[in-house]
């Protein structure tokens, strides 16, 4: 399939002869390639983003293609590109890239910066993508100012393209793996179904002022409309705020459909009108007076296994609540019936100590209470 889709694209741009003629399997020159056809389509800050060093290898990821007029850079994932060691060899599950990342920390918490991200989605039979597409990542950094774990994603998720926001309470390393794994909880808003986007044109924005506290704020535009304000707590477990952006996907297998993103513009600024109009800069700057969303929500917990293995490294912190809306009447937490015993009764037990919720609700339904999950657990 690549290599039809590589013959037909050498007519649109001699760009794509050069990318298409790198070396399988040779990182340094697949790369250098692919980000002198994304650096095209960067702004701002985010023309310092390096590669990851967990990409796929694979010649032809990266392409140059216009579609109605519009250039865009292709980036396309098939089982068979693999993956970096770290992503494909993860213990319990298999996961793949190819994005860029921030090669140094830029964005320090209780500074608002801004975020612009225009793309295509291409949904077909050649490119159903994996479900679990991500396709920017709002990541924390660490004391080292390293990587350490997501605060937000842009996923195609479940037929939707989903907003998501995470509250990480725990952060842990397996034994000889350089891999986060997080519990958190976490607020997955639907901005729009993958079927109704497929073909169009769609553009992000938005402003976040990372914070600990509930100075915090949050404004997403989706198609100039704004779809998300939030004041308060936004991040946990972080010393400053880094990205990535590309094609990650996560568990995949040899029956994964292929993915791809094609993408118009990416960018992020500390001055909003550097990368973003002034028309939508006044939405993006103005003060947040409320929480709110004009689009379906949920909030679920997610608690990461450690397969039986043993902890290297780890990091804790108080869990929070579920972001609250108070604008909008809150649909019933999403609550994963195979989560074991010991699980449910970790999460309801910090309910329990201090404000009730679904998974206290939950245990209780199991038949469980504060004092036999305290005893199971011991």
């Amino acid at each position: 399939m690549r290599l039809l889709k590589t013959s037909l694209l050498v007519v649109l741009s001699c760009a794509v002869i050069s990318v298409s003629s790198a070396r399988a399997g040779n990182w340094n020159n697949q790369s250098s390639e692919s980000i002198k056809i994304l650096r095209d389509f960067m702004v701002g800050d985010a023309k310092a983003l390096v590669p990851s060093r967990r990409n796929a290898s694979s010649s032809g990821i990266v392409q140059r293609l216009i579609i109605d007029d519009e250039e865009f850079a292709e980036i396309s994932l098939s089982y068979e590109d693999e993956g970096g060691n770290s992503d494909w060899n993860r213990t319990g599950e298999r996961n793949q890239r190819w994005e860029l990342r921030d090669k140094k920390l830029r964005y320090k918490l209780n500074q608002p910066y801004f975020l612009t991200y225009r793309f295509r989605i291409q949904v077909g039979e050649d490119h159903q993508g994996s479900g679990s597409d991500k396709y920017f990542q709002i990541i924390a950094a660490n004391r080292d100012r390293g990587a350490w774990n997501p605060v937000a994603q842009l996923k195609n998720e479940g037929g939707y393209l989903t907003f998501t926001f995470y509250l990480n309470y725990e952060v842990f390393y397996l034994c000889g793996e350089n891999n986060s794994n997080m519990k958190h909880r976490a607020t997955r808003f639907k901005l729009a179904r993958m079927e109704d986007l497929a073909g169009t044109v769609n553009q992000i924005d938005l402003k976040f002022l990372p914070s600990k506290g509930h100075d915090g704020e949050l404004i997403l535009l989706f198609n100039d409309k704004t779809v998300i304000t939030h004041n308060g707590i936004n991040t946990t477990l972080s010393y400053g705020i880094l990205h990535k952006f590309g094609l990650y996907r996560g568990d995949i297998n040899a029956d994964t459909p292929d993915s791809s993103i094609l993408i118009s513009r990416f960018g992020t600024s500390k001055k909003c009108e550097d990368i973003i109009s002034k028309n939508k800069c006044d939405l993006l700057t103005a003060e947040v007076k409320r929480t709110s969303t004009s689009v379906p929500w949920e909030n679920y917990a997610h608690m990461a296994s450690d397969f039986g293995k043993k902890i290297c490294k780890r990091a804790k912190t108080k869990p929070i609540n579920f972001f609250s809306l108070a604008d909008t009447k809150p649909p019933p937490v999403t609550v994963d019936f195979s989560v074991s015993t010991k699980e449910v009764c970790e999460l309801a037990i910090e309910e329990w100590n201090s404000i009730p919720g679904s998974w206290s609700n939950h245990a209780e339904a199991r038949g469980l209470s504060a004092g036999s999950c305290r005893l199971f657990l011991k």
